[in-house]
Formats: C-alpha cells, structure tokens, sequence
C-alpha cells in the first residue's frame, strides 16, 4: 500500500461509482407515478484541448460515466492531459484527474445542458524536475456542458476546469456519449 493515499483515493472512487449506480437501480416499485423524471445514465469518451498552469500540456482525453435524474447530474471523471508537441517522450508533462462531480441539469427531449462541481485527485508528473516523481493533490472540478442526444447516443461540448495546488487547468471536451437518455 502506498503512503500517498492513491489506494484510499482509489476506494473513494470505487464506492463513489457504487452510489452511482444504485441510485440509478432504483426498484420500479419506488418510481410508480408517470410524472417522475426518467434516470439518464451514459458513458462518455472524450478528446479535450487544455491549458494548464506551470505545466506544457496542449491535449488531453477525458472518460465520463454519467447519471442524471430530475434536475441532478451525478459523474465520475477521469482525464489525461499531455503535451501534443513531445507525447512520445519521457519526460513530456502529464497531469491525471480522476473525480466526483454532483450538479443541475436542464433536459429537454433532444439534449441537455448542466453544471456541476465536486472533488478529485489530481496527479502531475515531473514534481521533482526530473520526471522520475510524480506528485499528487485534492482538486476541485468544474464542467458546464451542453450535449444533443437520441436515446442511446449523444454529443457533447464541455468546458471544464480544476482548482488545485498543483497545476490548475481549463480547457474544452468534445465528447461521444453511449448509454440510455430518454
């Protein structure tokens, strides 16, 4: 077990995820009136354009998996950023995200729009200038997006930061999104 905490993070996200997705499993019995809100669940694959403080990194991917219920966006977030220019060599900067995000959303019967912040472990290679250290941080996500979908795919533009001590960064995703959003 490391000392840094990445496997506690690493139950955190696991037992966030579990939350997730029993709220989404709530029995039919519970949901008997035809008013209440149908649960939107998806997974989103993303390519992201991104600007990071004190760090070279011009291009990133991002993984979402995302519940919507009502007015409320539930999200795990995962993102990689990097620097496009020297991607295959070591020692090109690196930064990882890996996150909780808890929001509002607006649906509509062709899309959505919402926001949302949370918590998230943010890890930046090359802390000690050599790139044989990486360093880890707690950070604050954010995303507002606004996406189109038809039932079982959709597409997304996000824009998206992270507050942290680190290496705080922003930028746009554009994202392909699968799963069920009536």
């Amino acid at each position: 077990m490391r000392g840094d905490g990445t496997s506690r993070v690493g139950r955190v996200c696991v037992l966030a995820l579990g939350a997730l997705l029993a709220g989404a499993a709530v029995p039919g019995a519970v949901i008997a009136q035809q008013s209440e809100p149908a649960t939107r669940v998806w997974l989103g694959l993303g390519i992201a354009a991104v600007g990071v403080r004190n760090v070279k990194v011009n291009a990133g991917g991002s993984v979402e998996l995302g519940v919507e219920r009502g007015p409320v966006h539930y999200g795990i977030r995962m993102m990689w950023l990097g620097d496009l220019d020297h991607l295959p060599e070591v020692g090109s900067d690196r930064v990882r995200e890996v996150g909780a995000l808890y929001g509002r959303v607006a649906t509509t019967s062709w899309g959505h729009a919402s926001v949302a912040v949370g918590l998230s472990r943010v890890s930046v290679d090359g802390c000690d200038g050599t790139y044989a250290k990486s360093c880890g941080t707690i950070g604050v996500p954010l995303a507002a997006e606004a996406g189109l979908e038809r039932r079982v795919v959709g597409l997304a533009l996000q824009a998206f930061g992270n507050l942290n001590s680190k290496a705080m960064f922003g930028g746009f995703a554009f994202s392909l999104r699968l799963g069920w959003m009536p």
